[in-house]
């Protein structure tokens, strides 16, 4: 968002997911395809594609102890 601002995309869905109006996590969130690497030097890394008419997000937390990245979806382009 800090980015893009807050007109990037339709984030209604993920924002009914965070205020719990909807439990469906799975279709938010999963394993980037291919399998994105983070460098080993940071902490965390974050990066934003666009997949299909959707904004992702590709998250590493604790990318330097070699966790696994997830790609959450942000929202639908317009």
């Amino acid at each position: 968002m800090a980015e893009r601002g807050l007109d990037c995309c339709d984030t209604r869905a993920i924002r009914d997911l965070i205020r719990g109006r909807c439990t469906d996590v799975f279709a938010f969130v999963g394993t980037p395809s291919p399998r994105a690497h983070a460098p080993r030097e940071w902490l965390h890394d974050a990066s934003m594609r666009t997949n299909g008419g959707w904004l992702t997000v590709t998250l590493a937390l604790f990318a330097s102890a070699g966790m696994t990245p997830y790609e959450v979806v942000i929202g639908r382009l317009g």
